[in-house]
């Protein structure tokens, strides 16, 4: 077969017959790249006879894959062995070009760069007929939320799985173009539309039945939105179901979601006694159901660890020789032990190295405020010491040029704030939270880290219904607690978000009380008023470990937006425990210096 002589187009005479397009024979096309490579490529030739087999290969080339291609296809450096060469996936995909009158892909303008890579594939499509189901979407449907192709598939019935397939793609590809062009009466009549200006967007379109907005709880709970196939595309929280739910159909929510809200087709609901516990359930759902289309909290909680007293041990568990945590992530704390490491040798390499948001200055102007950060705190090149400086220390004030300095200081700062925050997850890990909601009082026993035996309690102490169970938890009693050592990553975030919830009461002036089962001891309203004040100081200062913000000095964003964030809990915390009194002291109510902090 002579291949530079094809054309995608060979049988144009069939094109414009008046048929119908249902007898025109079609190649539907898909491809997957890694940035400009192409790496897997499927397709389908369909006409008035039995469809033809999809084909389906993967591209050889050279390199290895990304981790967000993987992570999106499936596709490892491992399937690679079996790459066919790109002679014979061009010699095998110009062969069935021939005989088709189009070819249709839905992103048209991507799928034709990557299959330009193909020898004499790209002179091949110019030169023959060539149509985009997007814009034929577009044109159709300019009601949808989206025009992608998970979107319009969803929408017309087709939901796509949670990989990027290109085989599943050119189906869902084939299945909008049937859809889409049924009664269309020629080739020619759909390059009319396609030649046309795509319509404002019309009335929205989507799939749910009539009256479900009225059929929404009016208290708190969790929702799932899902497609026709019952997958939860999204999973989220409400204080009032009926207010928060028809927000995603609003406004520019309406086109969020990767546009997928028009292929929502069923609203499931679960009511929850409080706001807080369903925030709660929101977090365990999107954990273990992984929604698509949310992003806040879909990726794996890290790994929880505990560090040594010269944060060069860690430990999955707490022990005597890992006493420092519990920890998310080590930034703010390895962060912490360059920087003792480089006032003992006086040199900020090994610092700046590490920390890419120190790298603006100068390795003279580094070293100088090493040299200064020394003076002013003697003995700061051991960790114990240093641990000690940043539980008491406070945030530096602001200055028109952030220099070295200060930049060193800030890296205290966040140390100190996640020391704090150690301190009150160990705390809250096995407690009782409780507040006030009219005559009634909302109890929530927490278990490490897991709220277990929900109940209310009247004014008068006496339980006013049978606990409630959380779901996918059994088993209540404090003798199942096995206090902070035993968190792991899920029970970290659950903590987070029930600080969050805690701080988010206190501002609303509710009455507050958490019993630590370490203690007994319970802390009212304002002693935790007092505790939340310290846990703010340097949280907006997170984010400064090596993977943060590029520019040095304190990052943008405020201290009480950032302790109401669920995402600020995957973090390092610090200095705590008997090892340290500056930490211990930083949580007691009675504590005299106000410089402790933590966020949640």
């Amino acid at each position: 077969m002579n291949s530079g002589s094809t054309s995608a187009n060979s049988p144009r005479e069939d094109s414009g017959s008046s048929a119908g397009l249902q007898n025109i024979p079609v190649l539907f096309v898909d491809c997957q790249g890694d940035g400009s490579r192409l790496v897997e490529i499927a397709w389908r030739c369909c006409g008035p006879g039995p469809d033809q087999p999809a084909r389906r290969f993967l591209v050889a080339g050279d390199g290895r894959l990304s981790a967000v291609f993987s992570g999106m296809t499936g596709i490892r450096d491992g399937d690679m062995a079996s790459a066919v060469p790109r002679e014979e996936v061009s010699e095998t995909f110009l062969e069935d070009c021939a005989e088709v009158g189009a070819v249709v892909a839905h992103t048209l303008r991507y799928e034709a760069r990557l299959l330009g890579s193909l020898p004499r594939v790209g002179p091949a499509l110019e030169a023959g007929r060539r149509f985009c189901t997007a814009e034929i979407a577009r044109r159709l449907l300019p009601g949808l939320s989206g025009f992608g192709l998970r979107a319009v598939a969803g929408y017309l019935g087709f939901p796509l799985g949670e990989l990027r397939s290109a085989l599943s793609h050119v189906e869902a590809t084939a299945m909008i173009w049937r859809t889409l062009t049924c009664g269309m009466p020629s080739l020619e009549a759909l390059q009319e539309i396609l030649d046309s200006r795509p319509p404002e967007a019309g009335e929205r379109l989507d799939r749910l039945p009539e009256g479900w907005r009225e059929r929404l709880p009016g208290g708190p709970g969790v929702y799932r939105l899902q497609d026709c196939a019952g997958r939860d595309l999204y999973v989220g929280k409400a204080s009032s179901l009926r207010r928060r739910v028809p927000q995603h159909f609003q406004g520019c929510n309406w086109r969020s979601k990767d546009g997928m809200t028009s292929s929502i087709c069923r609203i499931e609901t679960t009511p929850c006694e409080t706001a807080l516990e369903a925030a709660l359930l929101e977090a365990g759902l999107i954990e273990s159901l992984r929604p698509p289309c949310n992003r806040a909290l879909a990726s794996a909680p890290p790994e929880v660890v505990w560090l040594s007293r010269d944060l060069g041990g860690t430990s999955p568990v707490r022990t005597a020789e890992t006493p420092l945590g519990p920890h998310a992530i080590q930034g703010p704390m390895r962060d912490l032990s360059l920087l003792s490491s480089a006032i003992s040798s006086g040199s900020g390499a090994e610092l700046t190295a590490s920390c890419r948001w120190l790298a603006a200055f100068e390795p003279a102007e580094m070293d100088e405020a090493l040299g200064l950060l020394s003076t002013r705190y003697p003995g700061s090149g051991s960790p114990r010491a240093l641990l000690e400086v940043a539980a008491r220390i406070q945030p530096p004030g602001p200055s028109e040029e952030a220099d070295a300095l200060q930049a060193l200081l800030w890296i205290l700062v966040s140390a100190g704030a996640a020391g704090r925050r150690a301190r009150w997850f160990r705390l809250l890990a096995c407690s009782e939270v409780s507040w006030r909601e009219g005559s009634r009082r909302r109890v929530l026993p927490v278990c490490t880290g897991t709220v277990t035996c929900a109940r209310w309690e009247c004014g008068d102490g006496s339980p006013c219904d049978s606990p409630s169970e959380p779901a996918g938890r059994s088993g209540c009693g404090p003798g199942l607690c096995r206090g902070a050592s035993g968190i792991d990553a899920a029970g970290f975030r659950r903590l987070s978000i029930l600080s969050s919830g805690i701080g988010e009461m206190l501002r609303r002036g509710m009455d507050m009380r958490v019993v630590p089962a370490s203690t007994a001891l319970p802390l009212h309203r304002a002693a935790l008023a007092k505790i939340y004040e310290r846990l703010r100081i340097g949280e907006a200062q997170q984010s400064s470990s090596s993977e943060s913000s590029p520019s040095p000095g304190p990052p943008r964003g405020s201290a009480s937006s950032s302790m109401s964030s669920p995402s600020s809990s995957c973090q390092d915390q610090a200095s705590s425990g008997p090892e340290n009194p500056s930490s211990e002291e930083a949580l007691s109510p009675s504590s005299r210096s106000p410089s402790s902090s933590s966020s949640s």
